[in-house]
């Protein structure tokens, strides 16, 4: 029994699949960035020039009402140092401290946007609850916990993090407009960037961040067993059926839903495996593909 598991555990390890979610040059046609603060790099120093850790004797007083900025200028490190507490930091009394984002559009892109958060690091005891606010119009989504609080220390090396937000454009205005970032549940983030795309007009759903791979147990039931193939990815676009399709050794396993923007995990039942096998995956919408394996 031993060494069938261990041959199980290998395989699904190298099931592990990374999946393309579009051509680079059409990700590139349908995407462009409106603003952005801070660099993708993995570091808080554009935030900060000393380790975020040294911040927290700041609060509650110095950043009592959170930080507003204005995403036309870069903000400057005293006003926002890019740590950002949450209710159970412990360092003051349980409360929040929101960051506020104002911007202007001269017109509203009909596809919508898309807001990317990018963190240096997250506080390894609690995963961190974040809430977004587009002109009052709000939605959660959460950052996993990080593997260590190395970025409380120093500026440079971190342990990153990313999440997105779907903005539907019925929730911009040309205009001014304002984002507010919120840490509703956990101890800390970091900030490493984060970024306003507009989103051309799509007639099915464009799905990024897609991954794929087989978890390390199995299902057992009446009389079968079968390992369950996860599938993780952000959808952005129309709200429209999609269909999965795993295939394995010529069989194929589908899966349909009716998918909706915003973050996705769903899974595909496979048989069980007991050698390393590929598995390609295809998602497709209105008999047209929209992501597939590399």
């Amino acid at each position: 029994m031993m060494k069938k598991s261990l041959i199980i555990t290998t395989a699904l390890t190298l099931l592990l699949i990374l999946v393309s979610a579009a051509l680079a040059g059409a990700a590139e046609r349908t995407f462009s960035t409106v603003w952005m603060i801070g660099a993708d790099n993995g570091s808080s120093y554009d935030f900060s020039a000393k380790p975020s850790g040294e911040w927290f004797k700041e609060f509650p007083g110095r950043f009592a009402d959170g930080f507003n900025l204005d995403a036309a200028r870069k903000p400057a490190k005293e006003v926002f140092p890019g740590l950002q507490p949450g209710p159970s930091c412990g360092c003051g009394p349980s409360r929040t401290y929101p960051v506020n984002i104002k911007f202007s559009l001269d017109t509203v892109k009909p596809g919508g946007y898309l807001l990317t958060v990018g963190f240096a690091g997250v506080s390894p005891g609690t995963d961190a609850k974040m809430t977004i606010g587009a002109n009052g119009h709000k939605q959660n989504q959460t950052a996993m916990r990080g593997a260590n609080s190395i970025i409380l220390e120093n500026t440079i090396k971190g342990d990153p993090r990313t999440i997105a937000f779907f903005i539907p454009a019925d929730q911009m205005k040309a205009g001014d407009n304002l984002l507010t970032i919120t840490l509703t549940e956990g101890q800390w983030v970091v900030y490493d960037y984060i970024k306003l795309e507009s989103v051309a007009e799509l007639q099915r759903p464009m799905l990024r961040n897609f991954t794929a791979a087989a978890l390390p147990f199995l299902a057992h039931g009446a009389k079968t067993a079968a390992h369950e193939l996860r599938l993780d990815f952000f959808a952005i676009g129309p709200s429209k059926e999609v269909s999965f399709t795993a295939s394995v050794d010529g069989s194929k396993y589908v899966r349909k839903i009716s998918l909706a923007p915003g973050k996705h995990r769903i899974s595909i039942s496979i048989p069980e495996v007991k050698s390393a096998k590929k598995v390609k995956v295809t998602a497709e919408s209105d008999g047209e593909e929209i992501a597939k394996t590399e």
